[in-house]
């Protein structure tokens, strides 16, 4: 079971980005959207297009700045720094909430997932740490921690369906034996989250 885009659908919902937003429920690709905003002349069924806009779009939802863009998509610092700023510009409804939560992280010292659990911020300024990674983890920890939420809410929703539950990885998880995941795993009560499934005797 693949819980599809879940990173981008939350941010979608917790940041209430219009653009987002009108893409799932007009069915629409968002990494499509990304690409023909960063790169217009390019081809949508172009799959090395499309890896970077994938790899692009997901680095910027956690507000990466140029050199890590560079580092993830192999372009030059130079050229990522105004593809950074179009990003910005496409979505900018994320792109303020994202300073928001930093502004909210700083104040309270930690974040919140859609489901009101808090995660405490990193300050191991003593030991190592920065302020980017703090005001990372700010924007980071509501999506991811959202992500969890749900994900561990569907493992206990399986578990109780007597599901032989192997492994969870990342929005991925495996079941042991052939099953049938009901609807309602796509509701676990903040947001709608539709799913994949895939059968096989192998994994990988």
């Amino acid at each position: 079971m693949d819980d599809s885009q879940i990173e981008l659908l939350i941010a979608a919902e917790i940041s209430q980005d219009s653009v987002m937003l009108a893409a799932y429920k007009n069915g629409d690709d968002v990494h499509s959207i990304t690409q023909k905003s960063l790169w217009p002349d390019s081809d949508v069924t172009d799959e090395d297009y499309r890896l970077r806009a994938k790899t692009f779009g997901f680095a910027m939802l956690y507000r990466a700045v140029p050199r890590t863009l560079s580092k993830h998509t192999k372009l030059p610092v130079q050229v990522c720094g105004p593809y950074r700023d179009q990003w910005l510009a496409t979505y900018p409804e994320l792109a303020n909430w994202q300073v928001e939560a930093i502004q909210d992280g700083w104040s309270h010292g930690y974040a919140t997932s859609m489901y009101g659990r808090r995660m405490r911020l990193p300050h191991h300024f003593d030991m190592g740490g920065t302020v980017e990674h703090t005001e990372k983890c700010a924007v980071n920890y509501p999506i991811q921690g959202t992500g969890f939420d749900v994900i561990a809410r569907q493992m206990l929703s399986c578990w109780n369906m007597g599901m032989d539950i192997a492994l969870q990885v990342h929005d991925e998880l495996l079941i042991d034996g052939i099953v049938d995941f009901p609807e309602s795993l796509s509701d676990m009560g903040k947001l709608y989250t539709p799913f994949k499934t895939h059968k096989s005797v192998t994994w990988i």
